[in-house]
């Protein structure tokens, strides 16, 4: 057997879950921003034109993803710290 990564404790344990809907609404809105962003392209010297929005599409999703996942991580903690209502949350959440 091996040791599991911090990632994969969270995958497996069943925690996380409002870290979860935080990622799944920033995605979401990344991608409503992204959609409204007109190509980004950047004219290089002796390569040509280089355009951002093509080249990672992705890129404002996963950002926001990214943001999604700590604003719910950070609510979870604040949540636990509460005295009796953090007790029912780290039952609920898994931690």
């Amino acid at each position: 057997m091996r040791e599991l990564i911090q990632s994969e404790i969270a995958e497996v344990s069943g925690g996380g879950f409002i870290s979860q809907i935080g990622g799944m609404i920033g995605d979401f809105v990344g991608d409503a921003i992204y959609s409204f962003i007109p190509p980004l392209k950047i004219n290089i010297p002796f390569i040509g034109d280089f355009d951002i929005k093509a080249s990672f599409p992705n890129l404002a999703s996963d950002i926001c993803k990214g943001i999604g996942q700590q604003i719910g991580s950070s609510i979870e903690f604040i949540g636990s710290l509460v005295p009796v209502f953090g007790g029912v949350i780290n039952k609920v959440v898994g931690n």
